[in-house]
């Protein structure tokens, strides 16, 4: 039995180019209404491969974005002049590809300018889809598209796009609760939780009321059939803390005047993010001052009708839902007296 014949690296990567074009390549026509609107946000256009560096850099600026095409043969102005295309040509843009990280796998279709063209000049189309992990860099850089121009991105735009991918691929509230089986979750919160979704009309009835099938309905069992952690931080027991998640604890305190070097009470309670919410609005309505009056000749005192309060719930559901549960420490929030005041 024969053995493969063996290639240079430099064979290989014309082969590893040749196996991105597409079988149909786009018509000289199709081209050229392409390119009539001009250089975008989504199409950059080179004169030669002898630009493949700015080129490469355009092509990760446009997988940054929304994608896009980029045009070997046609001058900036739009005019389709094409270029001399052989294997050295693709071994030296298969070599700058190897600049991407991650890795790219642009689309590549090489258009003839002229059937008739002694010459055989060709123009080359290098398609690119955004990115499934951004961002993309090019030798370590990283790019983005500003209308028609490629510039280098900014520190915050690079650290965002890399934190969203970090948090869609290996997010803290999806990883196993390690240690933690169905006992550890109070079993009547997860039903009740369930019945007031369906009672608001926010879900269907699941049609079950077994824990782990809701919790799988829910998407919180991970890795097959574990609890994930945002399983625990919704639904944990609250009679007792669980020495694994001390995020799950809340303290609350009425401090006496604007400062917080003396308080006249505080509190800490451990449990699931239902029943901190419920029990940071139970301490606040404690203090709240509730008015009413005393009218002669009448049993009971009387309160103002139709009052409503201003309570501060959404600095609480910023506390407790907004917080990074990935980072152990705590969230502080100051609500201030004058929120709860009261209309008749």
């Amino acid at each position: 039995m024969s053995k493969p014949p063996h290639l240079s690296p430099e064979k290989l990567a014309v082969q590893q180019i040749h196996a991105l074009c597409q079988g149909h390549p786009m018509k000289l026509a199709a081209l050229q209404t392409l390119i009539a609107a001009g250089e975008s946000l989504t199409l950059e256009l080179k004169k030669s491969t002898a630009e493949k560096d700015r080129a490469c850099r355009s092509l990760c600026a446009l997988a940054n974005g929304q994608g896009g095409q980029v045009v070997f043969g046609v001058t900036p102005a739009g005019k389709v002049v094409g270029q001399k295309v052989t294997d050295r040509t693709l071994e030296e843009l298969a070599q700058e590809f190897q600049g991407f990280e991650p890795p790219l796998q642009p689309k590549l279709q090489r258009i003839p300018v002229s059937e008739d063209d002694d010459a055989a000049l060709e123009v080359l189309l290098i398609q690119v889809e955004p990115a499934a992990q951004a961002p993309v860099t090019f030798r370590g850089v990283p790019y983005e598209r500003v209308l028609n121009t490629t510039r280098v991105m900014p520190r915050t735009s690079y650290q965002r796009l890399l934190v969203e991918s970090m948090h869609a691929t290996d997010r803290w509230e999806m990883q196993p609760a390690v240690g933690c089986g169905i006992d550890t979750l109070d079993q009547r919160e997860l039903v009740v939780t369930i019945e007031e979704a369906i009672r608001r009309g926010r879900m269907e009835d699941p049609g079950t009321r077994d824990p782990l099938g809701l919790l799988r309905g829910l998407g919180l069992l991970v890795q097959g059939e574990q609890i994930s952690r945002a399983a625990i931080a919704l639904f944990c027991k609250d009679d007792h803390a669980i020495p694994e998640f001390p995020q799950f604890n809340l303290r609350v305190a009425r401090f006496k005047g604007t400062t917080r070097d003396e308080f006249l009470d505080n509190r800490q309670y451990a449990g699931n993010a239902f029943a901190l919410m419920r029990r940071a609005e139970r301490f606040l309505i404690d203090w709240m001052h509730v008015a009413g009056k005393i009218v002669p000749g009448q049993m009971a005192r009387i309160d103002p009708r139709n009052r409503s309060w201003t309570c501060p719930s959404g600095l609480l559901a910023a506390c407790l839902g907004r917080r990074d549960n990935a980072v152990v420490g705590w969230a502080k929030r100051s609500v201030p007296t004058d929120c709860f005041v009261g209309s008749d």
